[in-house]
């Protein structure tokens, strides 16, 4: 029963990626989604269970994939404006952010898993590393702390 769970939770999650990489939308896109959703799915399941990986994200991290979309406009209108902005040299920086994601727990395992993909959906900040003893990340950012950033560090 679990395993089944896990195979339609990726299986949304592989059509939701699939539909959000779309400009126009139709019948046809949606049935490729639902039918090469599954083949993902089931890797997914299958890599997971290789790597003995678990994972168990909070609903807390509902507040930062809300806070997304907004990093990524923000971002973009950001990195966009760079190449005509005096701001060009030394514009980003490493810096060292703290994810509250200590040790191998699932919960733990499941928020810097989120976290770190999120931080890096956005296109003014990718990863670097990550810490896992100490619950930090380094990432390197065009500008200064985003929402985003500020919700996952609380």
């Amino acid at each position: 029963m679990a395993r089944s769970r896990e195979v339609l939770a990726w299986w949304v999650v592989s059509v939701c990626v699939w539909m959000l990489s779309l400009s126009a939308y139709s019948g046809a896109d949606m049935m490729a989604a639902v039918l090469a959703g599954l083949p993902c799915a089931l890797t997914a399941v299958a890599a997971r269970r290789a790597v003995r990986g678990h994972w168990r994200p909070g609903w807390e991290l509902l507040a930062a994939l809300a806070a997304l979309p907004g990093s990524v406009a923000r971002d973009s209108v950001v990195v966009l404006l760079l190449p005509w902005t005096r701001r060009r040299v030394g514009a980003g920086g490493l810096r060292e952010i703290d994810l509250h994601a200590v040790g191998e727990s699932s919960a733990a395992n499941g928020r810097r898993a989120v976290g770190l993909i999120l931080l890096s959906a956005s296109p003014g900040s990718y990863v670097v590393e990550a810490d896992p003893d100490r619950g930090t990340a380094v990432i390197h950012a065009v500008s200064g702390g985003s929402r985003l950033e500020r919700v996952l560090t609380r």
